[in-house]
């Protein structure tokens, strides 16, 4: 059995009515079904170069996905690989805790994506970092031996 996703536009209304309708339906399913192992449902999002475009992810566990007919015959679902615990966003919405275990442990950007672009941006900031703090720990230490060099001759140090 595969995961599944529901994609849809991000909209800037707080609550999407077919979001909210997807997690009625589940949510009653996983009551219907006595609260089963292996279900889950979790969203998430991906981001657009220009805002405009940005995504909300559904995603559905495979007992989810199988147990949900409501939602496949009302909406498209495509199956997916496992999602990440740390992708954009992403937040547990309900069903068995469980299956938060099955989640990758490391989410991977698809190149070319505003998401790629945003890690390589702070891959490079945190070089940026890195270097300055490099250069500055240098300053310290030179700083640190000029004032030993000046004890050790008796002077002053400040």
């Amino acid at each position: 059995m595969s995961w599944y996703k529901i994609t849809f536009p991000l909209t800037t209304v707080d609550n999407d009515p077919k979001v909210v309708d997807i997690g009625r339906i589940a949510w009653e399913v996983f009551e219907r079904e006595n609260r089963p192992k292996g279900f889950g449902m979790l969203h998430a999002t991906r981001g657009s170069f220009d805002g405009l475009n940005d995504l909300r992810l559904v995603y559905l566990s495979p007992v989810a996905a199988e147990l949900c007919t409501e939602v496949r015959e009302k909406y498209p679902m495509e199956p997916c690989d496992v999602p990440a615990c740390d992708e954009p966003d992403i937040y547990w919405i309900m069903g068995d805790p469980l299956v938060k275990n099955e989640l990758k442990p490391t989410w991977e950007p698809e190149p070319g994506s505003v998401e790629a672009a945003r890690a390589e941006a702070k891959r490079a900031e945190l070089e940026r970092g890195m270097e300055e703090y490099a250069r500055l720990e240098a300053l310290a230490k030179a700083k640190a031996e000029e004032m030993a060099r000046a004890e050790a001759a008796g002077e002053s140090v400040n």
